[in-house]
């Protein structure tokens, strides 16, 4: 088995319309301090195929993919266009969480979504992870009453007795303002 470790959350370009995410394991080089290494001789960190992730209710446009984030056995992947099968909630935005099983294989375990999810969020735009604790980026959501357009939004979940995933937090900036865009990136720690 290979050792667990927490591997840095990404966003793709905005062109960048994925419709799946292939999950990769990087098998760390033996660590060397930086002066034993010159620069273009770093160890490479091979890239293996571990498996094809793809959402339980994959729609068209759904941006699955758009932000990935692994800590140990558990990967959160963000689709910020995901609409819930709701026409009012068009683009509201999603957040798949994903373990590993003893025997290797990833599934699904939540779809995560915001308590005051609103037409337009995107929801998952950015999303974080450590040990029971997962941090999801909203950059559209509205504000207080809808008031402030696009100021952004950060959600935080944590694992609840039982294995559930539920919304702990919902964190805004102290004075937003339209088009902050709060929460494009997140980290969980």
């Amino acid at each position: 088995a290979l050792p667990a470790f927490a591997l840095p959350a990404f966003a793709l370009p905005a062109f960048v319309l994925p419709a799946v995410v292939l999950l990769m394991i990087v098998v760390p080089a033996m660590a060397v301090a930086p002066s034993d290494v010159a620069p273009a001789a770093a160890p490479s960190m091979p890239l293996v195929e571990d498996q094809l992730l793809r959402s339980s209710n994959a729609g068209a446009g759904d941006r699955f993919g758009t932000s990935v984030a692994v800590d140990g056995s558990i990967a959160v992947v963000g689709a910020p266009e995901e609409d819930g099968g709701d026409a009012f909630r068009s683009d509201a935005g999603a957040a798949y969480v994903y373990e590993r099983t003893v025997a290797g294989t990833w599934t699904e375990v939540a779809v995560l979504r915001a308590s005051n999810a609103g037409a337009g969020d995107l929801f998952g735009t950015s999303v974080g992870v450590s040990g029971t604790r997962i941090v999801v980026g909203a950059v559209a959501e509205d504000g207080v009453g809808d008031e402030v357009g696009a100021s952004g939004a950060a959600y935080v979940f944590e694992r609840q007795p039982g294995g559930s995933w539920g919304q702990v937090a919902l964190l805004r900036a102290a004075a937003p303002e339209a088009g902050d865009n709060f929460g494009a990136g997140v980290a969980a720690s």
